[in-house]
């Protein structure tokens, strides 16, 4: 999967005010974060749902992985 670089893009900044807009108006904070994570997905991954769905699954299964050891066999 390649990824785009957002980084010196004005674009970097438009998935955090997103999630900013949506807590403030929605009162729904964690829903918020998780369209905020939805849309920076799908700006790296140049907008491809496919690609954004494994970029999420692999990032959320190897931060549960670091965690939890055990789980993933390494102890």
């Amino acid at each position: 999967m390649n990824l785009i670089d957002f980084a010196s893009s004005p674009l970097s900044l438009l998935p955090p005010i997103v999630a900013l807009s949506l807590a403030i108006i929605t009162r729904r904070v964690l829903l918020s974060l998780g369209m905020g994570v939805v849309l920076g997905a799908l700006l790296l991954s140049n907008y491809s749902i496919t690609n954004s769905a494994e970029y999420i699954g692999k990032t959320i299964s190897s931060v549960f992985c670091r965690v939890f050891d055990k789980v993933c066999g390494n102890g």
